[in-house]
């Protein structure tokens, strides 16, 4: 039998390694291509997941800020409301006040119109009893001078309701007919004012010296001097 060179033993532990080294790397080739792919998808699938979530995310900061945007226009809106409604709060307030006011004012004029006319009547009745003394004929005067009284007294009555009237009227809401009543009650003693005057006007105009003379003074003075 013939000897193996050891040129060609060498040769064939080459191939062995060769062939070992191309089937290693053809593994490693494989390995990776089916890995690769693999990697791949589950890369692809996490970077879905994080867009998903980071959608998620933006539109949950979407929907907040949504909704305090909406929560600090309910606010604004409140805050406006309360402004308009303290707005028209302080305005009615102040219309009252200068209504209370003007009322003052005003029942301050009648006072003095009714006590004007009350000295007035004072100094008519003064100079009724004078003329009554000599002997005039003051009867008129003194129905005139009555009658103005009696309107002078209730004048001051209808005068004394009219404050009442007017915290009636603005203890409610303020309308076209809210003051009806308080304008009858101020036309009633401008009314009954006016009449009084024009009573002691005439009460004046009765007391003429000589003119309503007593007929029965008359009589008797012309009999006793008569011869």
């Amino acid at each position: 039998m013939a000897e193996t060179s050891p040129v060609f033993d060498y040769q064939k532990v080459i191939i062995k390694m060769t062939k070992k080294i191309f089937l290693s790397f053809l593994a490693v080739v494989c390995a990776a291509t089916v890995a690769f792919p693999l990697m791949a998808l589950a890369q692809t699938g996490t970077a879905a997941d994080q867009l998903r979530s980071s959608a998620e995310e933006r539109q949950t900061e979407t929907e907040q800020r949504q909704e305090e945007l909406g929560q600090r226009a309910e606010e604004r809106q409140q805050t406006l409301e309360e402004r308009r409604e303290g707005l028209q709060t302080s305005m009615t307030e102040r219309r009252r006040n200068m209504i209370r006011k003007f009322t003052g004012l005003m029942i301050e004029r009648f006072d003095a119109a009714a006590e004007r006319l009350d000295k007035l009547a004072e100094r008519i009745e003064s100079r009724i009893g004078k003329f009554k003394a000599e002997g005039v004929d003051t009867s008129d005067s003194e129905q005139y001078l009555n009658e103005a009284k009696l309107k002078i007294t209730a004048a001051k009555e209808e005068v004394s309701k009219i404050l009442g009237a007017v915290e009636t009227a603005l203890s409610g809401e303020v309308g076209e007919n809210t003051f009806k009543e308080v304008r009858t009650i101020i036309n009633s003693a401008k009314e009954m004012l006016m009449d009084a005057h024009a009573l002691l006007v005439k009460a004046v105009r009765s007391l003429k010296p000589g003119f309503n003379k007593d007929d029965t003074s008359n009589a008797t003075s012309t009999a006793t001097t008569t011869p």
